[in-house]
């Protein structure tokens, strides 16, 4: 599925991205990732899990290969959940160390807009070794908050 612009943007921003996989017993399992890189086709997207918590995910992810993201801007409140299927992963390396820098500034900056300086961007040789998974997009669904959605009902 190729994503649409405003899909990336969103993924692109200042989000928290958490990640759910199943195993066989259906036991879920959530991980927060590191940030995300869509593709240049925007066919498919690459997240970015601390190694350290990686093993469970990844053995999910090899058992049946289906996995959700759910994305949600703090400043906004928008969020969307993307279901996928996982194709690959591997270690990261210094280009993806990089985006996951620029992933934490921009979180951090959208977070703290009043201290934001270069003194909170992180050395990439300073963060936990990642994994990349590289995974495609099935389904998309808007998440919309419940609040929101009863203060729209009242006012129309």
């Amino acid at each position: 599925m190729k994503l649409a612009k405003p899909y990336v943007e969103h993924l692109h921003g200042a989000v928290f991205i958490y990640v759910d996989t199943h195993n066989h017993d259906s036991q879920l399992n959530t991980q927060r990732a590191q940030g995300v890189l869509v593709s240049p086709d925007r066919e498919d997207l690459t997240i970015y899990i601390a190694e350290s918590q990686s093993s469970v995910l990844l053995a999910n992810l090899v058992d049946n290969g289906k996995l959700s993201l759910t994305v949600t801007n703090p400043l906004t409140s928008s969020a969307y959940l993307f279901n996928g299927t996982y194709m690959s992963h591997g270690p990261s390396d210094s280009k993806d160390r990089v985006i996951q820098s620029i992933y934490l500034y921009k979180l951090n900056a959208a977070l703290h807009p009043v201290r934001t300086s270069m003194s909170d961007y992180r050395d990439p040789a300073d963060l936990e070794p990642m994994v990349s998974i590289l995974i495609s997009i099935n389904e998309i669904v808007e998440l919309v908050n419940e609040k929101i959605s009863a203060d729209i009902q009242r006012s129309s």
